[in-house]
């Protein structure tokens, strides 16, 4: 995939997850391969930092975003811990 503006990709990842297509283990893995270096985060913990990754805010979480995750869990595209990775600051 080749990206026009910086932050492209990351961007897109980013969308990916928001809409509950990626798993918050694949959004670290893709993330880490598109930066091409492991991104920081502590093991003891179910989340990152994306400051630095992105040139600028990224992605609102809107009613839709809540909605189609919600819809994902129910369908059971998505685990118990995939929604609360998902919902976790």
């Amino acid at each position: 995939m080749k990206h026009t503006k910086p932050g492209q990709g990351q961007r897109e990842i980013l969308e990916s997850f928001a809409w509950g297509e990626l798993s918050l283990e694949s959004l670290h893995e893709e993330l880490s391969e598109i930066m091409g270096r492991p991104i920081r985060k502590n093991p003891m913990m179910r989340h990152f930092g994306v400051i630095g990754i992105v040139p600028e805010r990224s992605v609102q979480i809107t009613r839709a975003h809540l909605d189609n995750v919600l819809q994902r869990r129910r369908s059971k595209q998505m685990s118990d811990q995939d929604l609360i990775d998902w919902g976790s600051p």
